[in-house]
């Protein structure tokens, strides 16, 4: 009798700890009240209180227009100027019909506005009078051009039909319209109203004497002083009950909330956009816009994946020397533009290298920007009519270290749409050797069941 052939038979489980990665972002917030603002005074803040540069605006191309007879006009399609530095001048710009501000939905709104003078300001306005539209016509100094001059019998005259505004008011009119409030040492105010409101104003025989200013602010900064700053408008749709609300805040001071009835307009879309005015004193007045409700729908994805193809998640474990594929993808949804000169920077870590010759765009060969820590394309403007980018390229971990959890960022970047999150994606590496151990077990030749293996095992 034969004896029987043995194999031996190692079965190991390997058995792999990653430590857990905690990233701890330091980040501090100027959290700042909002108020309600019936006729309250705030002398603000520590927030920053403007920039030297020109900031980054949309093109005004198909959104904004300056109307007839009104003393402004556009530069470089991308700021308006409301008034020049002379007399007796009455300017603004609004939205285009495709524009208009839809109250039934939620919208934020971003501008900027630069001051340089003494008189007399310029006001943000939400208005339903369309023959302002058309051929612009405005009460100047005090005026702003968008308030009522005097009465003619019951009627106001001179002022925005059906509106809303916010002035930036630098100049101190104690005679006319700004009988109640301080001079603040000729520094300005900020304040809103409804123009088109009879209660708004007191009246000396016909003519305007004073007008009621609400959310009433005064800056510790001169509003002239030629500085740019940012102005941020946040609406909430109209509720059950016809009644919206409007956020605001100008950079430097603390923001307002007020509470407008659909009553205010009689519509549930309306014209938006600024006016100003100078009167014997005089000023330059600026304003661009940075970001425009609904002016680009876009969506996109960032994914990536290993040298096997594996799709990568933040729990996903590579190796310190890895290769990955970086996929983006891009689709331009909707728009009142098309995205305009389109760009890409994919940041990532100094460790991540970027593989020569590997980026695609739209399956074309390209070579982007490389730094140390980014990696920059353009690619043409999307419309309805081309649609989709899609970019491709490769990077080799470099040396990466166990428990490090490199990162893959993506922002897009264009003339009239800015990006600020982006997309994130990132993955853990681990360059352990496996531990565990195994245990020899002993197979008859002939043993079909047991051939499978049956693994016994030793955990650390």
């Amino acid at each position: 009798m034969s004896k029987k052939k043995k194999y031996v038979i190692l079965s190991l489980l390997t058995i792999t700890f990653v430590g857990s990665v905690y990233l701890k972002e330091a980040s501090q917030y100027n959290n700042i009240q909002a108020s309600n603002g019936e006729n309250q005074s705030s002398v603000v803040s520590t927030a920053i209180q403007g920039r030297a540069s020109d900031p980054k605006v949309v093109p005004l191309e198909n959104i904004f227009s300056v109307p007839t007879g009104a003393n402004s006009k556009t530069i470089d399609n991308k700021y308006v100027l409301i008034t020049d530095n002379l007399r007796n001048q009455v300017g603004s710009i609004f939205s285009n019909e495709n524009n208009k501000f839809d109250l039934t939905k939620d919208a934020t709104s971003e501008m900027y506005i630069k001051i340089n003078g003494t008189a007399d300001g310029v006001t943000f306005v939400l208005h339903n009078d369309a023959n302002r539209i058309k051929k612009y016509t405005g009460v100047n100094g005090a005026g702003l051009g968008v308030y009522a001059g005097s009465l003619d019998g019951s009627s106001l005259v001179g002022q925005i039909e059906k509106s809303f505004a916010i002035e930036f008011d630098t100049y101190h009119n104690g005679d006319r319209n700004d009988g109640d409030v301080s001079s603040n040492s000729s520094k300005g105010h900020v304040a809103y109203s409804f123009p088109d409101d009879k209660s708004t104003y007191t009246f000396s025989g016909n003519y305007v004497k004073k007008q009621v200013h609400l959310g009433l602010q005064y800056p510790n900064f001169r509003l002239g002083d030629n500085v740019w700053r940012k102005f941020t408008v946040d609406w909430k749709a109209l509720n059950e009950n016809g009644v919206g609300q409007l956020t605001y805040q100008l950079e430097g001071l603390d923001p307002v909330t007020v509470s407008i009835p659909r009553t205010t307009f009689s519509a549930d879309s309306v014209y938006w956009g600024f006016t100003g005015s100078t009167g014997a004193l005089t000023e330059s007045a600026l304003v661009g816009f940075a970001s425009v409700p609904g002016l680009v729908n876009y969506k996109d994805s960032l994914k990536l994946y290993s040298s096997a193809g594996d799709l990568l998640g933040n729990e996903s474990v590579e190796k310190g020397d890895s290769e990955i594929t970086v996929h983006y993808s891009g689709e331009f949804i909707s728009g009142k533009q098309n995205l305009l000169d389109p760009s890409i920077t994919f940041t990532k870590n100094a460790k991540q290298t970027y593989i020569e010759g590997s980026m695609t765009v739209n399956g074309a060969l390209v070579n982007p920007t490389v730094t140390s820590t980014a990696i920059k394309t353009s690619f043409a403007n999307l419309s309805l009519e081309n649609k989709k980018v899609d970019i491709i390229f490769k990077v080799k971990n470099n040396g990466l270290n166990s428990n490090d959890r490199p990162e893959i960022v993506s922002r897009i970047d264009a003339s009239n749409f800015t990006q600020n999150d982006g997309n994130k994606v990132s993955y853990v590496i681990d360059n352990q050797p496996p531990k565990g151990i195994g245990k020899l077990t002993v197979v008859n030749q002939y043993d079909t069941e047991k051939y499978l293996v049956q693994r016994i095992i030793t955990i650390f």
